[in-house]
C-alpha cells in the first residue's frame, strides 16, 4: 500500500452509478454500484484494501468479517456475518467516466474486482447491501438517484418531528457539546443555499436566536457570524458535537449525501 490509509477514487455515472478504484498496485475497482451506495462502495473499498495489504497477493477468494474492520466503530449492533469476496482481474466497465487519469479508457488496465462467491444469487446491489451491513455499515437498499429528494424530504420531517427533544436538550445544558442547525436561506435566484447556525437562544415555540457560522455565499443580507431569527419550521437538520470529542449525533442529511456520493465520508 503507497499510503498509510487506502486512497479511494470515485466517478459517477450518466445513470447515477458510482465506479470506485484504489490507487493501490495492483488497482481495485469496486464495480458500479446504486446510486445510493457510494458510501458503501467507498467503506468496502477500504476494508478489502487493507486485507489485501497485510497479505501476500491476492487470493481467489477471501471471507471477511468485522474484526477486519479495523478503523470504524460498527453502526450496526446486529446483522453480522461473514463476507465471501471472490477475486477477479477486469478491466473497467466500458462507459465509466475517468478511467485513468487522462480521462481515457485504457483497455489494458486491469483491476483487481471483487465480486459475489458463485454461490450468490441475488445479484451485485444486493450484494454490496448485504456485505456493507455485515461488516457494520448501515447501508440502505439500492436505489437510483430520484430516490434522493425523497430521502431527503423524508429526513426533514424526522427531524422536525425531533425539534422538541433538541429544543429540551439544548434549554438544558449540553455541557462541552454544541449544538449546530441546518438552515436553507433564500438566495438572490429565489432558490435556498444551507448554512449551519448555532442556537443561542430557543424558547418554547420559537423563533430560534442564532450565529450563523458559515459564510453564505448567494444570500444577500447574510453574513458569517451574524445573529439571526430562525423559525422552528425553517430547520433542515442538526449536528452535535465538539471539537475534541467530535461529532456524537450527526443529524439525519449529511449521511443521505454520503450515501448518494454528494460527500465522502
Amino acid at each position: 500500500m503507497f499510503f498509510a490509509e487506502p486512497m479511494v477514487m470515485h466517478s459517477q455515472q450518466d445513470d447515477g452509478r458510482h465506479w470506485l478504484t484504489t490507487v493501490d498496485f495492483p488497482p481495485m475497482q469496486i464495480l458500479p454500484v446504486a446510486a445510493n451506495h457510494c458510501r458503501a462502495g467507498h467503506f468496502l473499498a477500504r476494508v478489502l484494501s487493507m486485507k489485501l495489504a497485510s497479505g501476500e497477493g491476492v487470493p481467489e477468494e477471501l471471507t471477511l468479517t468485522r474484526a477486519d474492520v479495523v478503523d470504524r466503530t460498527p453502526e450496526l449492533a446486529g446483522e453480522a456475518g461473514e463476507v465471501r469476496v471472490r477475486f477477479e482481474m477486469r478491466p473497467a466497465p466500458p462507459d465509466v467516466q475517468g478511467a485513468d487519469a487522462d480521462g481515457d479508457e485504457d483497455e489494458d488496465v486491469e483491476f483487481v474486482t471483487p465480486v459475489p462467491p458463485s454461490s450468490w444469487t441475488g445479484g451485485y446491489d444486493a450484494w454490496i447491501h448485504t456485505a456493507a451491513r455485515r461488516l457494520g455499515l448501515d447501508a440502505p437498499p439500492a436505489r437510483d438517484p430520484s430516490g434522493y429528494n425523497g430521502e431527503m424530504a423524508e429526513a426533514t420531517a424526522e427531524v422536525q418531528r425531533r425539534l422538541p427533544g433538541l429544543r429540551d436538550r439544548f434549554r438544558t445544558g449540553l455541557g462541552d457539546l454544541k449544538m449546530g442547525l441546518k438552515v436553507g436561506l433564500p438566495t438572490r435566484s429565489g432558490g435556498l443555499e444551507f448554512v449551519w447556525m448555532i442556537p443561542l437562544e430557543w424558547p418554547v415555540g420559537g423563533p430560534i436566536r442564532c450565529q450563523l457560522m458559515s459564510e453564505p455565499r448567494d444570500c444577500e443580507g447574510f453574513a458569517l457570524g451574524q445573529t439571526v431569527s430562525v423559525a422552528e419550521r425553517d430547520v433542515m437538520d442538526y449536528v452535535i458535537g465538539s471539537e475534541g470529542g467530535g461529532v456524537v449525533d450527526p443529524g439525519l442529511s449529511g449521511r443521505i449525501a454520503e450515501n448518494y456520493g454528494l460527500m465522502i465520508a
